[in-house]
């Protein structure tokens, strides 16, 4: 299906269209902006095909090939990372912090609140550097905390 595109080409480039249109080498403008748009496809597949052909010769330049053996790349692999993390059998988390790096999916929804409220909470929010909406959902969190106990986010 055919679909109308306005493009602004400048005066410059316009020109240079009307004069091709006018000389008989074609029989309009969408013919002219076809073809160089042909062309600049045929310009971006040989420059494709010249970075495969110079990775082409690049590889075969690089040497002999050796046989590539998977599990004992694996064993190398296991034997790096166990060389640079030591895995303990126990782990102190007295001082860990839960849901420090866990950031809840926020769902957007409308709410009708008081002006009042939402003044409110923009002030504190400007005062301590945070969205507004941030600062809402702690308090919300923290009520219902207080009635239910530990409210998880869903």
């Amino acid at each position: 299906m055919a679909r109308t595109i306005t493009i602004d080409t400048g005066d410059e480039l316009r020109n240079f269209i009307d004069e091709l249109v006018k000389s008989g080498h074609y029989k309009t403008t969408s013919e002219v902006v076809r073809e160089g748009l042909r062309l600049l496809q045929e310009k971006q597949a040989e420059s494709k095909l010249k970075i495969l052909q110079n990775l082409i010769q690049e590889g075969e330049e690089s040497g002999d090939s050796i046989e590539w053996r998977k599990q004992e790349f694996l064993n190398r692999m296991d034997a790096n990372i166990n060389d640079k993390y030591e895995v303990k059998d126990n782990y102190d988390f007295d001082g860990a912090i839960r849901g420090r790096f866990y950031k809840p999916k926020k769902v957007p929804t409308t709410l009708r609140l008081d002006n009042d409220i939402i003044l409110y909470f923009k002030k504190l929010a400007s005062e301590q550097k945070v969205p507004y909406q941030t600062l809402i959902n702690a308090y919300l969190r923290k009520e219902l905390n207080s009635i239910e106990g530990d409210v998880k986010e869903a």
